[in-house]
C-alpha cells in the first residue's frame, strides 16, 4: 500500500512540475514574441535596419561560388523553397533569396516552436498596419 501512496505522490510532483515549466515555457514565449514585435516596429519606423549580416568565410565562399554557377544557385534556391513548403520560383532565387530560405529552412528544422512563435508576431504586426 505505501508503494502506490509514493507513487502516487511522485506522479503529482511530476505533473506539476510539468505544468509550472509549461507555464514557464509560454511566459518566455510571450515575451520572444513581444520582443519581435517591437524589432518588427522599430524596422518599420526606420529606426532599425533590415540588413543582417555575419562573418564567415567558408559561408562567404559558397554563396559566391553560387553566385557564380547560376545554374547550381537555381537548384539550390529550388530545393530550399520546396524545403519550406513555398511555391517554386526561379525568378526569385538570387543570393538573399537563397540566404534568407536556407536560414529559415535550418531554423524550421532546429527550433520549430521558434519559428512558429516569429510567425505568429509577423502576423500579429501586419494586422496592426
Amino acid at each position: 500500500m505505501s508503494e502506490d501512496v509514493d507513487l502516487e505522490e511522485l506522479k503529482q510532483k511530476t505533473q506539476v512540475g510539468n505544468r509550472n515549466q509549461e507555464s514557464a515555457k509560454q511566459s518566455e514565449s510571450k515575451l520572444f514574441r513581444e520582443d519581435i514585435l517591437a524589432v518588427l516596429s522599430e524596422i518599420e519606423n526606420g529606426d532599425r535596419q533590415k540588413t543582417v549580416s555575419f562573418w564567415d568565410g567558408d559561408t562567404a565562399a559558397l554563396i559566391s561560388a553560387l553566385e557564380s554557377n547560376p545554374e547550381i544557385q537555381q537548384d539550390v534556391g529550388s530545393r530550399l523553397q520546396e524545403e519550406l513548403g513555398r511555391e517554386v520560383n526561379e525568378e526569385a532565387v538570387d543570393r538573399s533569396e537563397v540566404l534568407r530560405l536556407a536560414i529559415r529552412a535550418g531554423l524550421q528544422r532546429a527550433a520549430p516552436e521558434v519559428v512558429e512563435t516569429w510567425l505568429d508576431a509577423k502576423a500579429e504586426s501586419a494586422r496592426r498596419i
